[in-house]
């Protein structure tokens, strides 16, 4: 297979996951912000109480899927350690 046609392929594949994990991450209640930051890189933060994901458009779109990523794991594991924190208020409650 020609290397320009498969790197454009998988190019192709990161582009519908990264628009994937946007999506979701939007439907979930997380403010999606997608700008040109000069290749500095995007990431995870809380804005006004709400998780905020910013993308940063110099970026290549397997780096820009690779910090999407890290923030869905991130959001993840607050999750997790939320869920864990209850569970343990509702047993000492009892």
């Amino acid at each position: 297979m020609d290397d320009a046609f498969d790197r454009g392929f998988r190019g192709a594949h990161h582009l519908d996951r990264l628009e994937h994990l946007l999506g979701a991450m939007y439907a979930q209640g997380v403010d999606v912000r997608q700008d040109w930051l000069d290749g500095a890189g995007g990431g995870l933060c809380e804005i006004a109480g709400r998780p905020t994901v910013f993308v940063d458009l110099a970026q290549s779109v397997e780096d820009q899927l690779a910090e999407v990523t890290a923030a869905v794991a991130a959001l993840a594991q607050e999750e997790s350690r939320d869920a864990a924190a209850a569970k343990r208020a509702m047993r000492n409650a009892a």
